[in-house]
């Protein structure tokens, strides 16, 4: 049930890129998925996963601050669960009957039940790389700067030849660094599962003169900026630098990085974009790709895509990959419109390079409407449990979802279902590493019946 979980988590973060790609705001989906392989599995098997799959339908929606699926099994709602999330905590309802709460740096309930992080991803405009180096600009004010001439490689963006150079003491650097930050978060860098460096930046204290860079082309356009100074950041003495450009058309690129002035464990965020359009053609292809590297383990997020600059076509692949080395692909080939996308995407996971299992999803998204409050009979409290604790604590929750799977298996005949069971059973590749420990049954309670 575990990777089951974990299925849902990375249809969330292929919902939120449906909405990004086609129109801002709230976005809801239709999902009806046919299983094309997976480990362990025959083609028997496949067959019999699929003829429980066509009774399965998914129904998502993803807003600002939190997301809704509902499992839907002949038409009939067997299974919910929505999340909320607010400054102060994290909230996860289940069918609504139980609200279980998180603090804000915790996982949610969700999260614990998959034993994965999700990952809130947006695909960055390239208006927003360019309302980016106008924001962080405009955070300088009045600041006074001396005129240089020096070339700065900026990937994708080309090359600066000059730049403005300002030297700003450590107190007024303090003063700005968080709007910088918030300027960076609110443009380019996804939230999420990305964002250990981020928080770990955004809590630097820089204790010496800082220098910034305004860097331009040869026509005097603004082109990027380079930033350079020393901080305490995450327990002890780092060399701060972020080095950001963008030309558009072509594209541009982010680096962020905390390094040691002793030692080598530097902590960094890189972040690139590159754009080609051909007019004649009228096509537009695009490459984004983010990596975040922390204590040794590195996090990647990538995607590339080709439209039509009308945008009615995109076909391309997102990959995330996790600090363990797992990585999922999405593979749309779709339609938008200004009120639809719809066609189909191919999800696929691999593990050490082997492929566990793909997908193929028929999906329709519109833009979802306003959202109501979750209503629910009671609150469970996580916040001071430590994770095999939460994951208890869950389980009824877990069992709710395997009633479900039940029901659905009961439709199959007694030799296809025989064959799933046998199959997954001997793989274990829809459980995982992980199966509910049920509670122990005094066997004196029990009736004679019920005994045998």
């Amino acid at each position: 049930m575990k990777r089951t979980m974990t299925i849902l988590l990375v249809l969330v973060l292929s919902v939120q890129c449906a909405g990004a790609l086609a129109w801002e705001g709230p976005v809801q989906a239709e999902i009806k998925g046919r299983l094309l392989q997976a480990e362990g599995l025959s083609e028997n098997g496949v067959a019999a996963a699929n003829a429980l799959l066509q009774r399965l339908q998914l129904r998502m929606a993803a807003w600002p601050d939190g997301e809704k699926a509902s499992l839907l099994i002949d038409g009939q709602d067997m299974w919910q669960v929505e999340t909320v999330e607010t400054a102060e905590e994290k909230r996860v309802v289940f069918s609504g009957d139980n609200c279980y709460v998180t603090g804000k740096e915790q996982p949610d309930a969700l999260e614990v039940l998959s034993g994965d992080k999700k990952t809130k991803v947006f695909l960055p405009a390239p208006a927003s790389w360019q309302e980016t180096a106008e924001k962080l600009f405009g955070i300088l004010g009045q600041e006074t700067y001396a005129a240089k001439t020096d070339a700065t490689e900026i990937t994708n963006a080309r090359t600066s030849v000059s730049y403005d150079l300002y030297t700003l003491p450590a107190d007024r650097m303090n003063a700005y660094w968080p709007d910088i930050m918030d300027c960076l978060r609110e443009s380019l860098l996804p939230d999420g599962g990305l964002e250990a460096v981020q928080r770990a930046a955004a809590e630097a204290v820089f204790t010496g003169d800082v220098r910034i860079k305004r860097l331009y082309d040869a026509g005097k356009q603004d082109m990027g900026l380079q930033l350079t100074g020393n901080g305490r950041v995450m327990g002890g003495e780092r060399k701060i630098s972020l080095l950001y450009g963008y030309t558009p058309g072509r594209g541009g690129s982010l680096t962020l990085s905390l390094r040691p002035v002793q030692g080598k464990d530097t902590a960094r965020i890189t972040a690139s974009v590159k754009e080609t359009v051909r007019e004649t053609k009228g096509v537009y292809t695009f490459a984004i790709d983010y990596s975040n590297t922390l204590s040794g383990e590195k996090e990647a997020f990538s995607l590339k895509g080709r439209c039509t600059t009308e945008g009615e076509g995109l076909t391309g692949e997102v990959k995330y990959t996790a600090p363990d080395g797992r990585e999922w692909t999405l593979q749309p080939d779709v339609t938008l419109t200004e009120k639809k996308l719809q066609g189909t995407v191919e999800i696929s996971a691999r593990e050490k390079k082997k492929k566990l299992f793909s997908f193929a999803l028929e999906v329709l998204c519109t833009p979802a409407g306003e959202r109501k409050t979750p209503v629910y009979d009671s609150t469970v409290s996580l916040k001071d449990m430590d994770e095999e604790t939460a994951r208890a604590a869950l389980l009824q929750e877990e069992m709710v979802l395997m009633r479900a799977v039940k029901y659905l298996m009961d439709g199959l005949s007694q030799e296809e279902r025989w064959l799933l069971t046998h199959e997954m059973r001997t793989d274990n590749w829809l459980d995982g590493p992980r199966v509910p420990v049920m509670p122990e049954v005094d066997e004196s309670l029990l009736l004679e019946e019920d005994a045998e």
